[in-house]
């Protein structure tokens, strides 16, 4: 008797068995619910990958304008182009020279091979792609720098912004949603300052990239006039008026250069280049101080024409004095300073 009624207190009771049945039934149904949505957010985001896809699928078409062109548009000489390109404030753009795989050396956590201690043989890079020749990528500004002060470079890569956008948009498709989110401000952050280099070793010259090569997007051109426009405003701001040293760059009448050599020559263009480069009124300059203005120019044309003065002081000082007896730069209230 005490053995029937220990078994019907060991058998749930009904009711209890089936709020256990409900309860296992609304979990489940909250799970499938969560798992439906989850689901969702993933066909989402795949569309809109594959959307971006389909819209980068054919190569960026950009209607490009040699350094020389751009530069002549915008009432600059071409090397205040190259010098936005040295500091990366210019996109400057060189055709592929060497066709074949790319990689782009970042690891899977966004870290660039640069920043990694030992070799890195073994460890492989998030992105591969194949460059064709001729078509244009982004130069190094490392490379512009070297193609400004040497007139060529030999690209060791190329930035290509969009293939990192392309590639990240591919990840989106393949790798959960969290692991994608916290990667893709690492890469987006890095897409335009690390280069693409071959996947193997060159066994022949990689090519030459000269300064007649480079081009600039047309896209880029209205920001650009902006940014040249605000260095002059700025430097009118920063200017002093009052008694100083007015420098006039001279109208460019070649013929006032032809009895020079050509070193000469090309000295005193940069005089005249140095002037306009430095954002001032090319007709008249004023500055509050004793030769403040020529000594800008002259750290200007050391900077940028290194090549044509040297490192010494007199080059730039005997080309000045050329100019200025032959009016292509005049000194207006002379006898107030030195020369």
């Amino acid at each position: 008797m005490d053995e029937g009624k220990n078994n019907r207190q060991s058998e749930p009771a009904p009711q209890m068995e089936l709020d256990l049945r409900v309860g296992r039934a609304g979990w489940e149904k909250v799970k499938s619910q969560a798992l439906a949505a989850k689901e969702e957010q993933a066909k989402v985001r795949q569309q809109e990958a594959l959307a971006f896809l389909r819209q980068t699928d054919a190569p960026a078409k950009r209607a490009y304008l040699t350094v020389v062109d751009a530069a002549e548009q915008l009432g600059r000489e071409p090397d205040d182009l190259l010098e936005k390109g040295v500091t990366g404030k210019l996109k400057l753009y060189v055709p592929v020279l060497h066709e074949g795989l790319y990689v782009w050396p970042v690891t899977e956590r966004g870290v660039p091979h640069a920043s990694l201690l030992g070799r890195v043989d073994g460890v492989a890079p998030i992105f591969q792609d194949r460059l064709q020749y001729g078509e244009y990528e982004i130069l190094h500004p490392a490379d512009v720098k070297k193609v400004k002060v040497e007139q060529s470079a030999r690209p060791e890569g190329y930035i290509c912004p969009d293939r990192v956008k392309r590639h990240l948009a591919e990840l989106k498709i393949r790798w959960p949603e969290g692991q994608v989110a916290r990667l893709a401000e690492r890469i987006e952050s890095l897409a335009t300052r690390i280069a693409w280099v071959p996947a193997f070793p060159l066994t022949t010259d990689g090519g030459i990239a000269r300064a007649e090569m480079l081009r600039v997007n047309s896209d880029d051109m209205p920001s650009l006039r902006v940014q040249f426009e605000q260095s002059v405003n700025a430097s009118e701001m920063t200017g002093e008026k009052g008694l100083g040293m007015q420098v006039s760059v001279g109208p460019d009448d070649p013929s006032k250069l032809i009895k020079y050599g050509e070193r000469r020559r090309k000295q005193i263009e940069a005089i005249q280049a140095g002037a306009k480069a430095l954002g001032i009124d090319p007709r008249k300059i004023s500055v509050g101080q004793p030769e403040g203005h020529k000594n800008k120019i002259r750290l200007w044309c050391k900077a940028n024409h290194l090549d044509r003065f040297g490192a010494g002081d007199d080059p730039f000082d005997e080309a000045w004095i050329s100019a200025s007896r032959d009016g292509l730069i005049t000194v207006v209230n002379k006898g107030n300073f030195k020369r």
